[in-house]
């Protein structure tokens, strides 16, 4: 009775899965059409500065970090190029995967360390904050699971395809030269940041960072101006909060 219980058990979990799985893929679409734009810019920015087209794939597909990705290019395409700024950069723009991960941790409990590794690498800002949201509406963990796996691997999917239609875009649209398109990283991060906004109380870090940052540029080396600025302003917005709710 016991073994016909957890077989039963196990086939309601497996099913739950499946349906967090589609569900997951079917609401994702959206956002991964989003983030397959900023993999396009990305492999329009790769091709430019010289990164052969496997490269740049390889790239996204092993790192798969958006953002950082995009910093790790400008870096290295530096005249002088600091491998410890580099470093740097990339791991505090990379940090909030640890607090995301962190916050839906309950999400996981039904995986294995094999399968939580594959989950982890899935992460990514969209299908974090709709697993969020779901997490509300069906507080289910192996449905939750499956959704958060649909959903990021999607997005995974969209975001290695327009990185390849990006690394062969660029040499008929805008040459080699990563100075003529360097307009995508720009307008790229404009994007992130009016997707970020969360209200008022992010006025004073942002303008904090934004004024720094042109500063540091003026008189650090490398991309030392990103952290430079970064961490001042993080500590500007922590103090506003903290005056806030005293």
């Amino acid at each position: 009775m016991q073994a016909l219980l957890s077989r039963q058990y196990k086939t309601m979990r497996a099913l739950a899965f499946k349906q967090g799985w589609y569900c997951g893929t079917k609401e994702s679409i959206a956002p991964s059409i989003a983030g397959g734009l900023f993999g396009l810019g990305f492999g329009l920015l790769a091709a430019g500065s010289g990164l052969k087209p496997y490269q740049g794939f390889l790239m996204s597909a092993f790192i798969y970090a958006g953002a950082a990705q995009v910093v790790a290019l400008k870096t290295m395409a530096e005249p002088h190029f600091d491998v410890f700024a580099l470093l740097i950069s990339t791991i505090a723009i990379s940090l909030r995967y640890g607090l995301m991960g962190f916050s839906i941790s309950h999400n996981f409990k039904m995986a294995s360390k094999k399968s939580l590794a594959f989950a982890l690498f899935m992460l990514m800002d969209e299908n974090w904050a709709l697993s969020c949201i779901k997490s509300r509406e069906k507080p289910d963990p192996a449905f939750l699971y499956g959704y958060f796996i649909g959903s990021g691997f999607l997005a995974y999917v969209c975001y290695l395809v327009c990185t390849l239609i990006g690394l062969n875009l660029s040499s008929f649209m805008l040459g080699s030269k990563i100075s003529e398109i360097d307009f995508v990283f720009t307008a790229l991060f404009i994007g992130l940041l009016i997707g970020s906004w969360r209200g008022k109380q992010e006025i004073l870090p942002w303008a904090v960072s934004f004024i720094l940052a042109i500063l540091f540029k003026k008189i650090l080396p490398g991309t030392w101006y990103i952290v430079s600025a970064a961490l001042v302003a993080s500590l500007a917005g922590a103090f506003y909060e903290r005056c806030r709710q005293s």
